[in-house]
């Protein structure tokens, strides 16, 4: 149980930066592992999906995020990752708890925010054009890419912000990760 203590490790966490969670995603897969450490792993997802789902639900925008000051560089892979949690939490209770919400955030993602912007290239009537992107600049960027997203409140879609506009494969992968989820679903109802 030394591995889930409070304090030293995030075993939920699914960023390029924290990225305990993909252990403990292959922990909860093993089907050797002790069954009190995979309840107190799959608490810690259900508390983390908890909380998004709540925060969904009170913003506006059915953003995770409850302030302008919580949007950092990144802010989109922040929110594709509680996505993730909230669909690793489902998957291994065999809910669909968190659906609605991975739904609703997903849409912050393309568009249905306060800067009417979608935050996937190619993608809405409002899409980025000018991301951080060097294979881009001076045509039109290929469709499909997740750019950072809203910094400190706002959006600006300029090739030189690298803090909203770059393009990251690991932001990306998240995004994909989520909107497969997504189609998945509803082809499977």
């Amino acid at each position: 149980d030394a591995m889930i203590t409070a304090g030293t490790c995030n075993y939920t966490g699914m960023t390029a930066y924290n990225f305990g969670g993909f252990g403990s995603v292959a922990y909860l897969l093993y089907d050797k592992g002790d069954s009190t450490i995979k309840q107190n792993i799959l608490a810690a997802f259900v508390s983390a999906a908890d909380t998004y789902k709540a925060n969904s639900k009170t913003n506006r925008w059915d953003s995770i995020y409850s302030g302008a000051g919580m949007y950092n560089w990144g802010s989109n892979q922040g929110i594709c990752c509680a996505m993730k949690m909230c669909i690793v939490a489902d998957y291994f209770n065999g809910t669909d708890t968190y659906e609605e919400t991975v739904r609703n955030v997903m849409s912050f993602i393309l568009g249905r925010n306060w800067s009417e912007y979608s935050f996937v290239t190619g993608y809405g009537s409002k899409t980025p054009l000018n991301p951080h992107h060097r294979p881009s600049w001076g045509k039109t960027p290929v469709p499909g890419m997740l750019v950072g997203g809203i910094y400190q409140g706002s959006y600006v879609d300029s090739k030189d912000d690298y803090v909203r506009n770059e393009i990251c494969v690991y932001w990306n992968s998240s995004a994909s990760y989520v909107m497969s989820y997504i189609v998945n679903a509803d082809i499977n109802g």
